[in-house]
């Protein structure tokens, strides 16, 4: 009988499933929505590249001064007349984008 490899520790996070099975409770959606971010009271420029009614991706410049758990308001501009502001908690920051979770769900139609 061959000796078992030692088990690993729990990491505190959900098993990951399938390699590449999407755990998201909503479904994303693919948008070009121009974003307002504020982040210490300055004006990020960026677009919405996908949302779902609990988050959003946000393309930016400047995502280095943001940190996962920060929260920031977001204003967004949702087609040519709808504008909503939310508030997001940064999630993920990879390279130029910004993964948010808002506080209030996303109404998508």
């Amino acid at each position: 009988m061959s000796p078992r490899p030692p088990r690993s520790k729990p990491s505190g996070r959900p098993p990951r499933g399938r390699r590449g099975a999407e755990r998201r409770r909503a479904p994303r959606r693919p948008v070009s929505w121009p974003v307002r971010m504020w982040i210490d009271e300055r004006p990020v420029p960026g677009r919405a590249i996908d949302v779902s009614e609990q988050g959003l991706c946000v393309l930016t410049a400047l995502p280095r001064d943001l940190r996962c758990g920060e929260s920031c308001r977001l204003d967004v501009l949702v087609g040519t007349t709808q504008q909503l502001a939310l508030v997001g908690e940064v999630r993920h920051v990879e390279s130029s984008l910004v993964r948010l979770r808002t506080v209030q769900r996303l109404r998508l139609v």
